[in-house]
C-alpha cells in the first residue's frame, strides 16, 4: 500500500505534467480527466486500471515570500563594519493546495500544501482556515496532515472556509504568507466524491 506521502507526489507529478502541455504528451496514456472548474479550484479525476484518483487544486490569490539578505555595507575605517539586513522578493515554483481521494488505499481525504521552495528542515506551516487553525508537517517543499483525523478537519475546513492563509517558513530563512480563496470548495469536493465514488 503506499503511503500518503507517495500518493500525494505522484499527483503532484501528474499535476505538474498537466500544467506544461510540451510534457503532456510524454506522459502516460491514462490522462487525467477534468471534472470542472469550481470558482478557482479545478477537479480531476485519473485512473490506473480499476483504480481511481480524485482530486482538487487551488492556487493562491496573492503570495508573498521574503528572503533576508545580508550585505556588507561601507563605512569609513574607524567605525564598525556590521552587515545590513534586508529583504528580497525571490521567485518560486508552483504553489497550491491539493485535496486526494484514493478510495481503494482508503485515504480519504489528503490533504497537501506545495510552497514552491525548500521548506526548512523540522519546520511546520501554519493554515488558517476560516476560524481553524492547522499545524502541518513539512518534507521538501510540501506539507501534510499529520493524520488521517486531521486531513478530515482540514479538508472539512477548507470547505466551510471563505479565505485559507498558510504561513512557512524556507530552508533560507525566507518567510512566506500565501492567500488562497476557497469559495467553490464544497462544489470541487462534491464532483471529485461523486467521480470516485466516495
Amino acid at each position: 500500500m503506499l503511503s500518503r506521502i507517495a500518493v500525494s507526489l505522484i499527483i503532484s507529478l501528474v499535476l505538474q505534467i498537466m500544467l506544461q502541455p510540451h510534457l503532456a504528451q510524454a506522459a502516460v496514456s491514462d490522462a487525467p480527466k477534468k471534472l470542472g472548474d469550481f470558482s478557482g479550484w479545478q477537479a480531476f479525476q485519473t485512473k490506473q486500471g480499476s483504480h481511481s484518483t480524485c482530486y482538487m487544486v487551488l492556487r493562491p490569490t496573492s503570495m508573498d515570500y521574503k528572503l533576508p539578505v545580508v550585505s556588507k555595507v561601507k563605512l569609513k575605517s574607524k567605525e564598525k563594519k556590521e552587515p545590513v539586513q534586508s529583504l528580497s522578493s525571490p521567485k518560486r515554483s508552483d504553489v497550491y493546495i491539493m485535496v486526494t481521494l484514493r478510495p481503494e488505499e482508503s485515504m480519504n481525504p489528503v490533504i497537501s500544501y506545495r510552497s514552491g521552495y525548500g521548506f526548512k528542515q523540522s519546520s511546520e506551516v501554519l493554515m488558517n482556515a476560516g476560524d481553524k487553525s492547522f499545524n502541518l508537517f513539512t518534507e521538501k517543499d510540501q506539507a501534510w496532515a499529520r493524520s488521517v483525523t486531521m486531513d478530515v478537519q482540514v479538508t472539512n475546513a477548507i470547505r466551510k472556509a471563505k479565505r485559507i492563509i498558510i504561513q512557512g517558513t524556507s530552508n533560507e530563512g525566507g518567510k512566506s504568507n500565501d492567500l488562497f480563496n476557497p469559495i467553490g470548495a464544497e462544489s470541487a469536493y462534491k464532483a471529485i466524491a461523486k467521480a470516485c465514488g466516495v
